[in-house]
């Protein structure tokens, strides 16, 4: 593996020629926001809290999956199940099913399980993240409690452009990857590949073990190849865009630290191909996208002793989801957009020799903007989303209308206040219908409420800036689906999902971005995140778990950033404190909250008609025993060390 991404990654850096380029300041333009901001920070125009990670930020980030990237840059938090285990993430409290992640407008979560492991998509090809807590977003109808987070791709370029890296670290990690974009003809093409390695072999103390005992963790290797492809053309019937990402991901499956080894191995494979057709009328514009995924699972798992032969039991899972979205965009007046979408998703499994379900979505909106007004400037979203769903035999149909508006007070720019609200509506997965065993085919979708409000402060001079955000949220979830012990026979126990949840969460979020220029050269940033967050299980008044805390989600989390920049040296150190959590429902046994902190130093060469950066990233610098899963410890301090080349930089929002 590594001989193979160090002859690739020198191949492609000597034979490839192109030209250079300066990196101009510019403006990226997202579907309904604009990224003004240097930091990445938040969105001062729109009605939700939203907070955009940019392709410059992306660009330097010293991990490799957006696992890593959320966790460390937004309020999002990240549970992995050990270093190469499955990552999940979690907004305002909800669970992964309740997050929707998109790519280039595409739902990525497998409709098998609903989630989305965020280990196996890397950062290599994305341009900016965006993350829009709650359900103010049009994407309620996907089951979006915690919020929504937007990936964006990056663009091919009619300027020929390269980019490659080689990370190295500790526990035998390697990382390579390389991007390499040009027009041929009159179309522009894009390819990412992203190769990877890790053993995982740290050390660690054993809990089951008197008196504690450190050892090293065994058959949590993994590898993984993506592969991701991009082309666009301009013509007479429109702008053409398509795409085709091919995953797979091999891992082991090592089980809790206080069990005996197992030896257990997993392959993930995915393949998603989209297309997409923008045509331009009179004020508007009319979208057309079509997208298809399929995705696969195989489970293996041998047991051997001196006396038995070894013994394999197999599982193998695919699912298939096809997408046809048309949405129209039309401005009415000055001051009215108006917004119509309409979705057809089909989804189907191998579960249980074969299931189907269908997904239907139409919806409306209306945006209104007078900026700027006279006594204050009004940015408003009414709008709502008519969604069905059917299987076959069951049928729902729901209205899911929301709103948001931000207000900003003549004569005070930089300061403003918002609001949004939304209903969510969240099938079950087929696992939770049909898994064996413990599947339950008579489940009901969830449904729920969400609304929030804050504030946000703007301070700017000609050397820096300031930026302040404060937001309040609750939400309420009705027939949540909950897995539980049950009895199928005699002394015959089993794990069976029911609708008998109702969860209550609140809390508040708050940031602070900093920035300050001292030269031309020089630079120096800071961010802070701080999360509180109250999910509480509100089911039944007579469990013992009724008004408390759901199972590990911290109440607290902090977050920081500070970076310091002088002409090509860059000096960084990243942070992260979440507080204790809980593995019981009732509170009763805590799991420590844990502080992470990151340093890293880098400098920047310009080499070859290129820029060559070198980077030394100390990571888990206090040396802290974390485990985000009880039994499922993460790396001890150890030291990564990156490459990474580039020849003409993408155009994107100065960092």
């Amino acid at each position: 593996m590594r001989t193979l991404l160090c002859a690739l990654l020198s191949g492609l850096l000597f034979n490839t020629a192109v030209s250079a380029q300066t990196e101009p300041d510019t403006v990226v333009a997202l579907p309904g926001i604009v990224i003004l901001d240097s930091l990445g920070g938040v969105n001062f125009r729109d009605g939700v809290a939203t907070r955009v990670i940019s392709a410059n930020r992306i660009s330097v980030w010293p991990g490799a999956s957006l696992s890593d990237l959320l966790g460390a840059e937004s309020f999002a938090l990240v549970r992995q199940f050990g270093s190469t285990g499955y990552s999940a993430v979690s907004l305002r409290g909800s669970g992964s099913e309740h997050t929707l992640i998109l790519l280039d407008g595409v739902a990525l979560a497998d409709p098998q399980s609903g989630r989305l492991d965020l280990s196996t998509v890397p950062i290599s090809f994305l341009e900016s993240v965006t993350i829009s807590p709650g359900a103010g977003h049009n994407s309620g109808g996907q089951g979006a409690l915690g919020g929504t987070i937007e990936l964006r791709s990056l663009a091919p370029t009619a300027q020929p452009f390269f980019r490659a890296m080689l990370l190295s670290g500790a526990f035998g990690r390697i990382h390579g990857g390389a991007v390499l974009s040009r027009s041929i003809g009159p179309a522009k093409a894009l390819i990412a590949l992203d190769l990877s390695e890790y053993t995982a072999d740290f050390p660690y103390t054993d809990p089951s073990s008197f008196p504690p005992e450190t050892v090293r963790r065994t058959g949590a290797e993994r590898s993984g190849t993506n592969v991701f492809t991009r082309v666009s053309v301009a013509s007479a019937f429109g702008d053409w865009d398509a795409s085709l990402w091919r995953t797979d991901i091999r891992r082991g499956v090592p089980g809790p630290s206080n069990a005996p080894p197992r030896n257990a191995k997993q392959i993930d494979r995915a393949t998603r191909f989209r297309i997409t057709n923008i045509h331009r009328i009179n004020r508007g514009s009319v979208t057309l996208q079509l997208a298809v995924s399929e995705i696969s699972l195989d489970f293996f798992e041998a047991e051997s002793s001196p006396e038995v032969s070894l013994q394999r039991s197999d599982t193998h899972s695919d699912s298939r989801a096809v997408n046809l979205q048309v949405r129209a965009t039309r401005a009415v007046s000055r001051f009215f957009m108006l917004e119509a979408k309409s979705l057809i998703r089909n989804e189907r499994s191998s579960i249980r020799g074969g299931k189907r379900q269908s997904h239907g979505t139409l919806d409306i909106s209306s945006t209104y903007d007078n900026t700027p007004g006279r006594l204050a400037t009004l940015g408003a979203t009414l709008g709502a989303s008519l969604v069905v769903w059917n299987d076959g035999l069951v049928s729902e149909t729901r209205l899911l209308p929301r709103a948001s508006v931000r207000i900003v007070p003549a004569g005070f720019g930089g300061f403003s206040i918002r609001s949004s609200a939304g209903r969510v509506f969240r099938t079950p997965s087929f696992s939770d219908r049909y898994w064996l065993p413990g599947g339950n085919p008579d489940l009901l979708p969830e449904a729920g409420w969400t609304a929030d409000t804050g504030l946000d402060l703007r301070f700017a001079s000609g050397a820096g800036s300031v930026e302040l955000s404060a937001t309040a949220f609750w939400s309420s979830l009705r027939d949540k689906i909950v897995w539980h012990p049950s009895l199928a026979g005699s002394q015959i126990r089993v794990w069976r999902p029911d609708n008998v949840g109702k969860v209550v969460g609140y809390g508040a979020e708050s940031s602070v971005d900093f920035a300050w220029r001292t030269g031309a050269s020089t630079r120096l940033a800071a961010v802070v995140l701080y999360t509180y967050t109250r999910s509480e299980d509100r089911t039944d008044p007579g469990t013992r778990s009724y008004g408390h805390q759901l199972r590990y989600v911290p109440r607290q989390v902090l977050k920081a950033r500070l970076t310091f920049e002088s002409r090509s040296v860059t000096v960084e150190a990243v942070s992260e404190w979440v507080s204790e959590r809980y593995t019981s429902s009732d509170e009763r046994f805590p799991l420590p909250g844990y502080r992470v902190l990151m340093l890293r130093a880098g400098r920047n060469i310009n080499i070859f008609g290129g820029d060559l950066a070198a980077l030394f990233v100390l990571e888990n610098a206090l040396n802290e025993d974390i485990e985000h899963i009880r039994f499922y410890p993460m790396p001890p301090r150890h030291l990564r060390f990156s490459l990474r080349y580039t020849i003409n930089k993408f155009k994107s929002d100065p960092s």
